[in-house]
């Protein structure tokens, strides 16, 4: 099948660079498991792939890449896999005492994120640094994380416009990326000031 998405490879490394900017360099990536979702595991690669870029070794334990509270089938009234998934992020943390930053794959994650940090008493951006793809943004146009913006409307309007040449018999590409924009919140800073 065609597809019009983010090309997600880039815009993780776009999101690890810019923390690598930062002075970051001990970072987690949080995700649901990326295995059989291509986003994930575009998002994942991304990741990877800025570390070889910058000649850094990328720490495995890292990587918390078995959440479960965002996915479909436990998004809606399953408290119990929040309640999993905050106790998760919350054993990492406790773990990994020397990770700076976050690269969350998801907004909702973000949030859980968020708010373990809140209940373990940490500041962001303060003491954590946090980014993540799509954040809605409040009413003063200020972006709660620093994310990237994946054009959810042109990618709607590409992906129509695909299929109705499509459906008139015309040839159409296999996959069609759409630029991101990355979008600066209040949730980084230099690790200077950490």
């Amino acid at each position: 099948a065609s597809s019009v998405c983010t090309n997600n490879q880039s815009a993780c490394e776009t999101l690890t660079n810019y923390l690598f900017n930062l002075g970051h360099k001990d970072i987690a990536f949080l995700s649901p498991s990326p295995i059989g979702t291509s986003t994930l595991e575009e998002r994942l690669q991304g990741f990877h792939i800025a570390y070889s870029k910058h000649g850094l070794k990328l720490n495995p334990d890292f990587l918390l890449i078995d959440l479960i509270s965002s996915l479909p089938q436990n998004y809606e009234d399953h408290p119990e896999t929040m309640e999993a998934d905050f106790q998760s992020i919350k054993r990492f943390i406790e773990n990994n005492p020397e990770v700076t930053a976050f690269i969350v794959s998801e907004y909702y994650l973000a949030l859980t994120l968020r708010n373990v940090l809140n209940k373990l008493g940490k500041k962001i951006p303060e003491d954590y640094s946090i980014v993540c793809f799509d954040c809605p943004e409040d009413r003063f146009d200020q972006a709660l994380f620093t994310h990237i913006n994946q054009h959810e409307e042109e990618m709607g309007k590409k992906a129509v416009y695909l299929l109705i040449k499509q459906l008139n018999g015309e040839k159409i590409p296999k996959h069609t990326l759409i630029d991101f924009t990355l979008v600066e919140g209040k949730s980084t800073a230099p690790i200077q000031s950490l």
